[in-house]
């Protein structure tokens, strides 16, 4: 199978645009019978689609008041979707291919690890948004040196995510 890094070490804004925008993202049909999944469609700026509807989703959290609300950082939290996927790689698939999601896709901790050493190394990032973006595919329980305090921001996060998928 032939997988696409689609990102460069180049910084700046446009970069970042342009780097969400070269990750496809995939819309599948499952078959249990098989545990494959056949590629019913591909979102060309797939990436970047998905960066502006979490956007969206925190604006309206922001209109609500959540923001206001105890452990909430808006400006880390921005940072945090607009980086959190920069480091992610995906299988180069067509419309009608039929793959095994656990051989075709990598683990999301990966690219979440890799987004967040890159979002470090190229934007010095602060803790609180590398630990959101470090973290924010973990599956089996928090690190022990994970802040307490950004467990709220963390959760909020992960929901937006899955829902701006």
């Amino acid at each position: 199978m032939k997988w696409k890094r689609h990102y460069d070490h180049a910084s700046g804004p446009q970069r970042i645009e342009t780097r969400l925008k070269s990750i496809p993202e995939y819309m599948d049909e499952y078959d249990e019978s098989t545990d494959m999944v056949r590629i019913a469609g591909v979102i060309r700026n797939g990436g970047f689609r998905y960066l502006v509807n979490m956007l969206k989703l925190i604006a309206d959290a922001f209109r609500q008041g959540l923001m206001e609300l105890p452990g909430m950082d808006k400006n880390a939290l921005v940072q945090a979707v607009i980086l959190h996927d920069i480091g992610k790689v995906q299988p180069d698939l067509k419309i009608g291919d039929i793959v095994n999601p656990k051989e075709a896709f990598e683990k999301g901790y990966l690219h979440a690890f890799r987004s967040a050493d890159l979002s470090k190394a190229l934007y010095n990032i602060d803790s609180k948004v590398y630990y959101l973006i470090k973290y924010h595919h973990l599956e089996n329980g928090l690190p022990s040196d994970f802040p307490e305090i950004l467990l709220p921001m963390y959760r909020f996060f992960r929901l937006i995510d899955g829902l701006s998928a």
